[in-house]
């Protein structure tokens, strides 16, 4: 049987933007009683391993964001790594999220400092390291070439952090998609649609780490990975998830969560069955603390268009998750905040044509900026003349490109271009 260690305190000193050493040697605590149930880190690294430690700094965001890891656990994780593993050397590398600066994002979350305070050896944002062509044996979508980082490629031992959030299309996010950001975001988003579960599945044939440790001290609910809800941070979960099965880690941070992880987390299951790891929570050996005593019913994530605002009309027919996951995370900014929800009031109505197959006597207006009409995706480019066309498979959509309101045509789509990634072909 796979073996996760859950390990939970009732308090933990701090927060992740102010903490001390009282906070470090607590998590640090955790995390030697977390290894210990779990085989012990020599069943991991050996002396003088070079060791990748890959963790979430998905954006330049404040450390108390909950969106990143957070830096006690990173300062704990670094430390352990160097003394209890004994490691040669630790690489702390993350690659961040569409065309965020991974080194403005790992300084800003705080992870930086905590690393570079421990004695992290190397920084480095992924985007600025060679890459080194592979392919996926029996890959269902990433079937052509891709490009890794060299410092993944030549480290001897790969360490996940994790943090646990929902997330609005894969349901949570655990260990198993941190390994998306291994890839280039030109990359990345080609499979950010129906198919991202299996997208996941191929990078754990891929990529797989030795070690996988989920930071769920301050967890997020509801509109996660990065919900500008406030009522979606969890401040006082306290929990720390591990194990060197990503599956059964996974499996275990669903139950946790409140989710069934083969009925309700498609990439667990697929992976299960792709004989990869074990996401059957009746074959997986949960150390430490008692799931059922801790667990929590998290708010699941929403990717609906429909009904947001009285001003907003939607056209959906045959859209995919892809455009309209990044189309909701771009307006929940707006809609989660009462200042900027006024923008609206000086409109009359904005539309979204998303998806194939809707019926071609739609009629809008666009006339910025009274009113605006955004042709959102590939699927719907026959519409493309009805007003502002945001080409993509999935289309980068409304993210990042609020505030658009008050901008006209060629500003909104110059704002968009420079949203594209390096490389990206719409």
């Amino acid at each position: 049987m796979a073996e996760v260690a859950v390990v939970h305190r009732d308090l933990i000193p701090g927060s992740p933007a102010r903490y001390d050493e009282d906070a470090v040697s607590a998590v640090y605590e955790m995390l030697d009683q977390g290894v210990r149930l779990t085989g012990g880190i020599e069943s991991v690294i050996s002396p003088g391993d070079r060791v990748l430690l890959k963790v979430n700094a998905c954006w330049p965001v404040s450390p108390d964001s909950g969106i990143t890891s957070d830096p006690r656990v990173v300062a704990a994780v670094v430390r352990y790594l160097k003394n209890a593993g004994k490691a040669r050397s630790v690489t702390v590398a993350e690659r961040s999220s569409i065309k965020a600066d991974s080194l403005e994002s790992l300084k800003r979350s705080g992870v930086y400092d905590a690393a570079l305070r421990e004695g992290a050896d190397r920084i480095v944002p992924l985007e600025r390291d060679v890459r080194l062509s592979a392919t996926i044996p029996g890959a269902k979508v990433l079937r052509g070439e891709v490009h890794l980082p060299r410092c993944v490629v030549e480290a001897d031992k790969i360490v996940y952090l994790a943090k646990m959030k929902t997330h609005k299309v894969c349901g949570i996010t655990a260990a198993m998609k941190l390994s998306q950001g291994m890839l280039p975001w030109s990359e990345q988003i080609k499979y950010h649609r129906n198919d991202i579960d299996q997208k996941i599945v191929d990078l754990l044939r891929l990529v797989r780490p030795d070690l996988s440790i989920v930071d769920a001290l301050w967890p997020m609910q509801g509109q996660g990975p990065g919900s500008p809800y406030r009522e979606d941070l969890i401040r006082d979960f306290n929990t720390i998830v591990l194990g060197r099965d990503p599956v059964a880690v996974d499996s275990v941070c669903a139950r946790l969560m409140g989710f069934d992880p083969i009925f309700e987390v498609a990439y667990i299951r697929d992976a299960t069955v792709a004989g990869l790891g074990e996401g059957r929570p009746d074959r997986i050996d949960v150390k430490g603390e008692d799931v059922e005593r801790i667990k929590r019913s998290f708010r699941r994530g929403d990717i609906s268009l429909i009904g947001l605002h009285p001003k907003i009309d939607v056209y959906l027919s045959g859209s995919c998750k892809g455009c309209c996951h990044f189309t909701r995370t771009g307006l929940d900014p707006w809609l989660a905040d009462q200042e900027k929800l006024k923008d609206f009031d000086t409109v009359e109505k904005i539309t979204l044509i998303i998806g194939k197959d809707n019926p071609l006597e739609i009629r809008t207006e666009h006339h910025p900026p009274k009113s605006y009409t955004f042709v959102i995706g590939d699927c719907a480019s026959r519409h493309r003349d009805k007003g502002i066309f945001l080409p993509g498979c999935p289309s980068l959509s409304l993210h990042g490109l609020m505030p658009f309101i008050g901008l006209g045509d060629e500003e909104i789509l110059a704002k968009y271009a420079r949203r594209l990634p390096e490389g990206f072909v719409p």
